[in-house]
């Protein structure tokens, strides 16, 4: 069966023990687990003898994890189980290296397995998504051991009427890995131009996103602002893109929290569609509103809606 490997590292800044006991506890896992937040009514079981725990949900499936072996505040091995979307299983582990100082803590995630003959293709799209959630969880496991908490909420309003409107914004193609810094500068070549320019927006700002490619690990995506009718119509640069989105139907999911977490929405609205079976338009881009601005509020309070077009 095709090998599936993912090996992630971050370096947190507290004392190995603190960070072995925060990994060691299950408990805790539901405040930083890059999968539990997708489903966060999702039935989870922990084992009296706190050496791992079960969980059974519509969204993220079902499955199991315990600890094989463990060695204070060096290393842990874990056994994971999956029952459902389909039947596997994985060796997992944590390893802590002191970086010095007995303040600095390099955790590397670690995860070996083999995905089912019949779904092979899959290999490399499943190695890059796994790869993401990795890093999100690695960087949630960070927050929460250096602050206390995680600065990243999910909600799920549910269905959702959305009005349409028109926009005008910069088209651009990156790899998934630097969306943050591509968004950026994409955002303010945007900016830059409609000052020169003397365009007021009358909306909010979006990003549309046309095309998602987890095996390659590209995207294509416009950065808009909306506009009302007639406000532009001369040529635009090249790189703009002028269109509208029409009145849909659109399941929701709202993040609160910094963009570098968006990640996390994306990744509990993609699983909820598919576990959920929302009945998703392939005719209309999944897009997201930012409903206040950075610069306006702090960066733990902005919000940012997920709108998953639905017939």
């Amino acid at each position: 069966m095709p090998a599936l490997t993912i090996r992630k590292s971050i370096v947190v800044q507290a004392a190995p023990d603190k960070v072995y006991a925060t990994v060691r506890d299950f408990q805790k896992w539901p405040k930083w687990s890059p999968w539990v937040l997708c489903e966060p009514e999702c039935a989870l079981n922990f084992r009296e003898d706190g050496k791992g725990y079960s969980w059974d949900g519509a969204v993220i499936g079902s499955g199991s994890i315990e600890v094989v072996s463990e060695d204070a505040p060096r290393s842990i091995r874990k056994k994971l189980r999956f029952l459902k979307p389909f039947k596997s299983s994985s060796k997992a582990g944590f390893e802590f290296k002191d970086l010095g100082a007995g303040q600095r803590v390099e955790v590397t995630w670690t995860m070996d397995g083999s995905l089912p003959f019949f779904l092979f293709f899959l290999k490399p799209m499943m190695t890059n998504m796994l790869g993401m959630d990795y890093e999100r969880g690695l960087a949630m496991l960070k927050d929460l051991i250096e602050t206390g908490s995680v600065p990243s909420k999910l909600a799920f309003p549910g269905r959702k009427a959305f009005p349409g409107g028109r926009y005008i914004g910069v088209k651009a193609q990156t790899p998934i890995a630097q969306i943050g810094v591509s968004m950026d500068q994409s955002f303010a070549k945007l900016r830059q131009w409609l000052k020169a320019r003397g365009i007021k927006r009358t909306g909010v700002c979006l990003a549309i996103y046309h095309k998602w490619d987890l095996a390659k690990g590209i995207g294509d995506y416009t950065a808009a602002v909306f506009v009302g009718d007639g406000v532009f119509h001369g040529k635009l640069p090249e790189g703009f893109v002028s269109g509208a989105i029409p009145a849909c139907a659109a399941e929701i999911v709202r993040h609160t929290g910094p963009y570098r977490y968006l990640g996390n929405a994306w990744s509990a609205a993609m699983a909820r569609a598919k576990g959920l079976k929302w009945p998703c338009d392939k005719n209309i881009d999944d897009f997201e509103i930012y409903e206040n601005e950075p610069g306006k509020v702090r960066e733990n309070d902005l919000v940012t809606t997920i709108y998953i077009p639905v017939k």
